[in-house]
């Protein structure tokens, strides 16, 4: 079989028809893939969709080189959303510059925005200083990071010659977290589509301990999965050095010490405010407002 290998990534499904148009002129076999997670979509509040295109190994060179001319000569600048954006607006917010997002990390966008952001730098004369690019690289950093993490399937839970047997129990899309799910609901006896929920949620906590700055907390919940997940050790650490590329320890109470308890009772308020920056949305009550702690997390707010 051909070997493919990836020229171009793109959250815009347009960008990705217009290049392969201009490969089809010039007779340049490709292919596309996209990252839609295999899960339940009602869970997923609108998970970003990246379309990556593959051309076959020996044409690399040729199709980099064809897209790169073929995207500098042929820019209609007046019709590119980036020129809407004045310098000020440029360069306000990272977290809303599509252009600085763009020449920082240029691997993860298409080869249409690149070279539109690079004329308008040229042509504004806009001077971008290395702490904007930095910024810039943390969130895309993250973007890279979330797809990972939405996009993993638990599939190193168990030894790959196992895996027919899994495929064949649970069938359809994304069998390896189906069966994590039916693990997690005869163990905790929870229905099958409130574990699956809690999966998703638990990614999104894991998302937070990583790029948070403080010790992020976990609901009840969200700790019994995490634990779940914990007891495939094996599994665990490849998900740590594969997927999020982080040392993503669990360090529980030994013994209930007030102060401690008190420690993780700020910190899960804290991780609470990170979910509602990070994802825009209130957590879902039924599985993060029960804590750790006695109580619901109303009673923790009230004492803080």
């Amino acid at each position: 079989m051909e070997n493919y290998i990836e020229i171009n990534r793109t959250f815009a499904k347009e960008s990705i028809k217009e290049i392969a148009e201009i490969f089809d002129a010039n007779n340049i076999e490709f292919v596309v893939e996209d990252t839609k997670p295999s899960f339940d979509i009602t869970f997923t509040n609108g998970v970003i969709v990246e379309y990556i295109l593959k051309v076959k190994e020996f044409d690399f060179n040729r199709a980099s080189m064809l897209l790169t001319i073929n995207l500098s000569e042929n820019i209609e600048m007046e019709e590119h959303y980036l020129v809407s954006y004045t310098d000020n607006e440029l360069l306000d917010s990272y977290t809303d510059n599509e252009l600085i997002e763009v020449i920082s990390m240029p691997k993860y966008w298409d080869k249409f925005d690149l070279e539109y952001a690079k004329k308008l730098i040229k042509e504004r004369g806009v001077v971008v200083d290395v702490e904007i690019l930095e910024k810039a690289k943390i969130n895309m950093n993250k973007k890279e990071l979330w797809l990972n993490i939405a996009n993993y399937h638990f599939d190193n839970l168990v030894a790959t010659h196992l895996w027919d047997e899994i495929a064949a129990n649970f069938g359809g899309q994304n069998p390896f977290t189906k069966a994590f799910a039916d693990k997690l609901s005869r163990k905790l006896n929870w229905k099958k589509k409130f574990a699956l929920k809690a999966i998703w949620e638990y990614k999104k906590f894991v998302y937070m301990g990583v790029i948070s700055d403080f010790s992020v907390t976990p609901s009840k919940v969200i700790d019994q999965v995490w634990h779940e997940h914990l007891l495939f050790s094996s599994g665990y650490r490849k998900f740590c050095k594969e997927i999020i590329r982080y040392d993503f320890d669990h360090n529980p109470e030994l013994v209930a010490v007030g102060s401690q308890t008190e420690a993780f009772q700020s910190q899960y308020l804290h991780t609470i405010e990170l979910y509602k920056k990070e994802f825009g949305l209130e957590p879902p009550s039924e599985i993060w407002d029960v804590t750790k702690f006695k109580g619901k997390i109303e009673k923790i707010n009230n004492k803080f």
